[in-house]
């Protein structure tokens, strides 16, 4: 049965099952570097770049929801807790594909992270609003604790509370394990900036080698000196199949 979820689901991703996701929900922490600081330029330029979808706050789509309309719309409910009704109706409303939420398997937060979610995704499921769930061992914080054995239990968590695609880290030569057994799409997160393109490309190459879905990257996209390139450059390795040398070359 093709219901609301897998429509709204198929506005995210494109014909060929894969999405590059534009991350831009970042000034929900008060970021305001690089693109953050012309959020409508920003989204716009993004979107005539090939992005297929753009995850970003209740604020950006109430002001700039012109500048998204050609590409999927995820919304991110990060700050939603208790009671999401509301969110998700205030979602529908602004014509959301998609709502982003994150769990943190192995917090000290870790059964209240987990019940929000639980009910972040009944809730969205029952108006067919599917889920992006950001499953991340510990917090952000603990990379020494993001290992492909963590990451691989966080994002089945994610999946047994519901998920329809997950977000996650990239953990290296080991990351099939991560996706062994899911059924679940997952993307790829980007994490923090990196001044190494060739390090950024390789390694969304070796992602999608290995099974990924896609990518949801920000500050690598919109902080980098030449954003559209770089969103072209990861169009080669999600959409094209391309290696990393040939995702370079739309850096030239």
């Amino acid at each position: 049965m093709h219901g609301g979820i897998e429509r709204r689901t198929s506005r995210v991703f494109a014909a060929d099952g894969r999405s590059v996701m534009l991350a831009f929900d970042h000034g929900l922490w008060g970021d305001r570097s690089g693109g953050m600081a012309d959020p409508e330029k920003t989204l716009r330029e993004g979107v005539a770049a090939g992005v297929d979808a753009v995850l970003t706050s209740v604020g950006n789509a109430l002001r700039f929801g012109a500048a998204i309309d050609r590409g999927g719309l995820v919304l991110s409910l990060d700050r939603v807790e208790g009671d999401p009704r509301a969110a998700v109706d205030e979602a529908l409303g602004l014509g959301a594909d998609m709502v982003k939420a994150m769990c943190f398997p192995g917090s000290k937060d870790e059964e209240r992270s987990l019940a929000d979610t639980a009910r972040i995704v009944a809730e969205c499921h029952a108006r067919q609003l599917p889920v992006l769930l950001e499953a991340v061992p510990v917090d952000f914080d603990a990379v020494d604790q993001h290992t492909t054995e963590n990451v691989a239990a966080a994002a089945r968590i994610g999946a047994e509370l519901g998920a329809d695609v997950l977000k996650t880290h990239f953990t290296g030569d080991a990351f099939s394990d991560v996706l062994d057994g899911l059924a679940v799409p997952l993307v790829v997160l980007g994490g923090p900036t990196r001044v190494d393109d060739r390090g950024v490309l390789a390694d969304v190459e070796a992602a999608m080698r290995a099974g990924a879905a896609g990518v949801a990257i920000g500050r690598n996209l919109w902080d980098h000196p030449t954003p559209a390139k770089m969103i072209a450059a990861v169009g080669v390795l999600v959409h094209g199949g391309g290696t990393r040398d040939e995702a370079l070359r739309e850096l030239g």
